[in-house]
């Protein structure tokens, strides 16, 4: 079953079916020894999950995320707190012919100002990340080699006129060509699928590329097309050469 996404105003989340006992599932989503290989590039994580514990992890984003367990009930149940948002994040697992239907579930915070802006993005967020669990129980996805365009984008408007746009532009990305506002028109050729994702249209494209890997995107600025080769780079580059801390997020100790 490939992964489903849903949101309404309080909720949003997704469920996928995986082919993996839960116990194999579980350890995936609770042990930090596996989540650097497919949700976190790095973090920070209590020997075992229990209630009040906390934990902290930087997002292939280079994003960081801080949580609270809340309950824990192993291997069917685990619910956390996001320490910046208060939203509650329910992860429910259940087996089932073939596998573990795994869903998640994410309630809006008390004060969560960003809710209705993230909602559509998050949603489908964690349907691609069921995709990245997916591909790493595989055998065929580490987040330790995500690559890293060095660019972020939204997707183009409807109709004819739909490539994604450039909104941010990293260093070496920069090095490149590639200008904000510029088009994504193609990769290596192949053109840009659309996504839901206003994060990352180019998420479809990742999982044909590691860290290390030389790709040339194919723009369009104004009226003229161009081409911009650039090399992708893994997480500990981008972070070095964008300046970003990957320690604990100031503070978190005392939240």
């Amino acid at each position: 079953m490939e992964p489903v996404h849903f949101s309404s105003a309080e909720e949003s989340g997704a469920e996928a079916v995986l082919s993996f006992p839960p116990e194999v599932v579980w350890k995936a989503i609770t042990d930090g020894e596996d989540l650097v290989h497919w949700f976190a590039v790095t973090g920070g994580w209590p020997p075992a999950p229990a209630p009040g514990e906390r934990y902290w992890i930087r997002s292939t984003s280079l994003g960081y995320m801080a949580f609270e367990y809340v309950a824990v009930d192993p291997p069917r149940r685990v619910v956390t707190r996001g320490l910046y948002t208060g939203r509650i994040f329910i992860w429910e697992l259940a087996a089932v012919e073939g596998g573990t239907r795994l869903r998640i579930t994410v309630r809006r915070g008390l004060d969560d100002r960003k809710w209705d802006a993230d909602l559509e993005d998050n949603s489908a967020g964690y349907a691609a990340l069921f995709v990245d669990l997916r591909r790493y129980l595989e055998g065929h996805y580490d987040a330790q080699r995500f690559p890293f365009f060095g660019i972020r984008s939204r997707p183009g408007s409807s109709g004819t006129n739909n490539a994604p746009v450039v909104t941010h532009v990293r260093p070496w990305a920069e090095a490149a060509g590639i200008r904000v506002g510029d088009q994504i028109l193609a990769v290596d050729g192949d053109p840009v699928p659309p996504s839901p994702l206003s994060f990352a249209p180019l998420y479809p494209l990742v999982h044909r590329y590691v860290a290390g890997d030389r790709v040339t995107l194919r723009l369009k600025r104004e009226e003229k097309t161009l081409d911009a080769s650039l090399r992708l780079l893994d997480w500990r580059e981008a972070a070095d050469a964008t300046g970003a801390d990957v320690g604990p997020p100031p503070g978190f100790e005392n939240n």
